[in-house]
Order: structure tokens, then sequence, then C-alpha cells
């Protein structure tokens, strides 16, 4: 099975997940409603596993995108598809020194040795184009990658303070040999 191949499985699960947790009465939850049904502190999603959205069957509009790139990682190491967590930040919060909202995305390998970064919560591969800065616009807003970790890392975040200080570790890390394009496929 060739990465490409690997990528769709792993993006398949999460997808039968979402629609599985779809047909539940939390479906359409917000965060801050889930978290006082449930009788959790404030930031608790960060301090979710991939083990417990799936058990708990935990929404998306609760797990958000570090929930979400918890489960392509979960998921990916079932199959044996090495992967690595790309951080982006909003570029406003960075300069304005305020709680940095961001998104985290996926990134993987091929066998020529290229890498693509994509955003698991697509339902299909779809390369994520960044500029010459290490920035792209997510939801209308600039972000620009902050970091980039090996997956496995992903689950020592357990809190937004956590999430912060990876925000804040590299402000303007330069991809290189990151390929931003669809040349990767």
């Amino acid at each position: 099975m060739n990465t490409l191949e690997q990528i769709n499985i792993v993006l398949k699960k999460i997808q039968d997940l979402k629609k599985k947790i779809n047909v539940t009465s939390d479906s359409n939850i917000t965060r801050e409603e889930y978290k006082n049904k449930h009788n959790l502190p404030k930031d608790f999603n960060f301090s979710l596993s991939a083990e417990d959205i799936i058990k708990d069957e935990i929404p998306y509009k609760v797990i958000g995108c570090t929930g979400l790139a918890k489960l392509f990682v979960y998921y990916a190491k079932q199959i044996g598809l090495e992967c690595s967590i790309v951080f982006t930040a909003k570029v406003e919060d960075l300069m304005n020194k305020k709680r940095i909202d961001g998104h985290q995305l996926i990134s993987v390998k091929f066998e020529n040795k290229e890498e693509i970064i994509f955003d698991p919560q697509e339902s299909s591969l779809k390369p994520i184009l960044f500029d010459n800065n290490g920035m792209y616009i997510h939801n209308n807003t600039p972000h620009i990658i902050t970091a980039k970790q090996d997956g496995e890392k992903i689950n020592l975040i357990k809190s937004y303070d956590d999430l912060e200080q990876i925000y804040l570790s590299n402000k303007h890390l330069q991809q290189k040999n990151i390929i931003y394009n669809q040349k990767a496929l």
C-alpha cells in the first residue's frame, strides 16, 4: 500500500467516525455547551486523547483541530503511516500578542521524499498552498507555520498553555524542504 492510499484510509476512518457521531444527540453541541453539560474544566478539549474522542464519540465542534490531529495520528499509527503535525497560528494574534488561535495540519512524506501538508478535517486529500513566508489563509484569516513536530508529540498537548508554547516556539519557521503544491501527488 502506498502513502496516498494510506492517507485516504486514515481520512476515511475520520469521516466514518464523524458520520457515526453525527447521529448522536450531541452532534451539534458547541464546546462550551459540552463543557457545561459534562461539568468539565475550561480548555478540556486539549486534554482529550484520540481514544477518548472515539470511545465517547465527541463531536468535531468540541474537539477542534487539535483533537482531529490526534485522531489522524492515532489512525495513521495503526497502519504504519508516519506523519508530522504542522502548527499554524493566526498572524494577527502573534503580532498583537493576545491569546493565539491557530489550526493544526498534517504533513506526510511520500515515497519520493517530497512532503505534503493538508487539513485532516477535509474528506479528501487537498494540499494546502503556502506562500514563501509559510503563510496560508484558513477561514479567511492569514495563518503562519509556527512549528512542525513528530506526530506522536501531539499527545503531549494537555492544555491551551501547552499549545501556546508550541505556537510561540518559532514564530517564523521556514519549511524549505516541503513541497506546497500538488506535485507530491
